[in-house]
């Protein structure tokens, strides 16, 4: 039985190293898909007109499967727009990932544009889905 050393130890370590991230990754991908298809499958999403969401950062639950889908399924999409400093959020419209810009926490979001602004009457038909 060999010991590795130098180089040999250093690339062993390495790989350990990928192979734990590689299985973090796949058990990620896979909470996300059961995520994507529990919500999907619920009643209150496939009944709502409006969905309230917020785009995933790295370290959450990836939500741009769900918002791909909602926008495919014809359902008006809303996103908060937060301001450093400002506790309160604002949710805006929007009909593409495409249309998000990186805002002041470095989190995607829509423009404020006083058009898009979601109304009180928008809560009427709405499911919220927020990190957690």
């Amino acid at each position: 039985m060999s010991r590795l050393t130098g180089r040999g130890a250093e690339k062993a370590t390495l790989r350990q190293r990928l192979s734990r991230r590689r299985a973090i990754l796949i058990n990620r991908m896979e909470r996300d898909t059961e995520i994507f298809h529990r919500i999907v499958m619920h009643k209150k999403y496939r009944s709502a007109e409006n969905i309230f969401i917020y785009i995933s950062k790295p370290d959450e639950a990836d939500t741009r499967a769900l918002i791909r889908h909602g926008l495919k399924a014809g359902k008006r999409l809303f996103a908060p727009y937060c301001v450093a400093g400002n506790p309160e959020m604002q949710f805006y419209r929007f009909q593409s990932l495409e249309e998000l810009q990186p805002g002041g926490f470095g989190v995607l979001q829509p423009e404020p544009v006083s058009r898009n602004a979601a109304l009180p009457s928008d809560l009427k038909d709405a499911v919220c889905i927020v990190p957690g």
